[in-house]
């Protein structure tokens, strides 16, 4: 079984995050950021770099949350990255409910 190879900016526009956190996690430990999460699963051919379509959503789920926040309330400022995904899948997902009520 082979995998689907893809991009970086493909990796984006499929998960929802910035191209720049992904190429941000390629960066080694000790000059990533703490809020930076670990490369996705992939292959570097030569100097690209190419990400594992299958295993894309795997890795988008195993990142880490901080859970700082009380269930219920809001946190101040912009929506963290996680929080916007969590956003567009809702959206989505009550298209494709309103979709199929009419």
């Amino acid at each position: 079984m082979s995998s689907y190879l893809v991009r970086v900016n493909e990796a984006a526009a499929i998960t929802g995050l910035p191209a720049s956190l992904i190429r941000k996690s390629f960066m080694t430990e000790d000059k990533r950021q703490a809020n930076i999460p670990p490369p996705p699963p992939h292959k570097k051919i030569g100097r690209a770099v190419y990400i594992l379509r299958d295993k894309l959503e795997a890795w988008v789920e195993s990142i880490d949350r901080p859970n700082t926040i009380a269930p219920g309330r809001r946190r101040r400022g912009r929506p963290t990255v996680v929080e916007r995904i969590e956003l567009r899948r809702q959206r989505e997902a009550s298209l494709i409910d309103s979709d199929q009520g009419t």
